[in-house]
């Protein structure tokens, strides 16, 4: 919880950061370790003679301090948001959901709700503490402005998704397995095609696991990438059954680095280029199979087929970033309508299945490249009449 604490709050804009802890030879043989995700969060660590850490502890001659116990999860949407008041200010939860209820058994209610933990002291609060006395108890008799968990927007631009803001003391061995899958699911992205639905449940796995490693989202997307060179080259070899199985297996592996940035807090400005690297590779995918079937001679018009999709699918690129500046989201997230083209569209995982459909259980691979080609131009000029009728009102 310590680590993920001090990644966010890298994330956040702070550059230092202040530990207190009981247990300072443990916590100080974690911090020794080098973690670029909060390189440049310079950490103080101070040993504490109880758990009760008082006001004069935390003493600030700079602005505002931010108090969070190490010993909890909490959103950053709820930090940013308690970071917005110009007053200082705790965190309560209204509304806890019922799923979330099993892990607030022993958290404090007050009359605004469930208190969250972490609270934003401005120089005059602290100044009026008791400076020797627990923070705890000077809190509960010190007026702050009330940030509800249960009124902050819950959806995410770059997911496509409402995930209400999570927050839970540390849990109990009985309930850590609900604690995981919780964190788990707000990784998930939302509005997906059909085959991502199925992938989901496999990433969600395979990440439970791997975010308990030292590997790394990076490290993830380049394994994603050499796998996804080899499917090039098995395309354009005329390999179409162990190239159609292989992107399957990208299909998988594509959605492993995002999930394990979110959820270990590794996110990066590079991350966030691993979609233009997935869309030329999945673009020489198709230019592969284009070559084949043209050379071979199974489909003569291969290349403008390829051609045409290619074109309007970069049209249709355009047109989603104007429509995300217009509407501030994803054309497929912006209506009902949308979401159900992104169900059955053509996309990537879409025009694999396609292939492997034709492939596998029809030995018609030259058909499916056609079929996929179309579906992705259909597509396409659907997106394109959204995107102008929705920057046109």
């Amino acid at each position: 919880m310590l680590e993920r604490h001090l990644r966010v709050a890298q994330r956040l804009g702070f550059r230092e950061a202040t530990v207190l802890t009981t247990t300072f030879a443990e916590i100080n043989q974690h911090l020794e370790k080098p973690s670029w995700a909060r390189a440049k969060l310079q950490v103080e660590l101070r040993i504490c003679d109880t758990r009760d850490v008082t006001a004069q502890q935390l003493t600030s001659e700079v602005g505002p301090v931010l108090v969070v116990p190490a010993d909890s999860y909490c959103d950053p949407r709820l930090l940013k948001a308690l970071l917005e008041p110009e007053t200082s200010a705790a965190l309560y939860d209204s509304a806890p959901p019922d799923r979330l209820r099993p892990l607030l058994e022993n958290v404090t209610q007050v009359t605004g709700g469930h208190f969250v933990g972490p609270v934003l002291l401005h120089r005059a609060t602290l100044a009026s503490l008791n400076p020797d006395a627990p923070l705890r108890e000077e809190l509960a008799t010190t007026r702050l402005t009330s940030v509800d968990v249960a009124a902050q927007s819950d959806y995410i631009v770059s997911t496509r998704r409402h995930v209400r803001p999570l927050w839970f003391p540390a849990p109990a061995p009985e309930h850590r397995r609900l604690a995981e899958s919780l964190i788990l699911d707000t990784a998930q992205k939302g509005t997906l095609d059909i085959p991502a639905r199925i992938h989901g449940p496999i990433e969600t796995f395979l990440v439970s696991h791997l975010c308990k490693t030292s590997i790394t989202p990076n490290q993830l997307t380049l394994l994603t990438m050499l796998v996804s060179l080899t499917v090039i080259v098995q395309f354009a070899s005329g390999w179409i059954w162990s190239g159609v199985i292989t992107a399957l297996i990208v299909g998988v592996l594509d959605g492993l680095d995002g999930k394990q940035a979110r959820v270990t807090v590794q996110t990066t400005e590079v991350g966030e280029w691993e979609h233009e690297l997935d869309y030329v590779l999945e673009t020489s995918w198709w230019l592969a199979l284009a070559y084949h079937f043209h050379s071979t001679q199974q489909v003569p018009h291969a290349w403008w087929l390829v051609g045409v999709l290619l074109v309007l699918d970069l049209l249709d690129r355009a047109g989603r970033g104007l429509v995300k500046r217009k509407i501030g989201r994803d054309l497929d997230d912006a209506t009902r309508f949308d979401q159900q083209v992104r169900l059955v569209g053509g996309r990537r995982n879409t025009f694999i299945w396609i292939l492997a459909i034709a492939t596998l259980l029809f030995a018609a691979p030259a058909a499916g490249f056609v079929v996929l080609c179309w579906w992705g131009i259909a597509t396409a000029v659907i997106h394109l009449t959204r995107e102008v009728w929705i920057c046109a009102r």
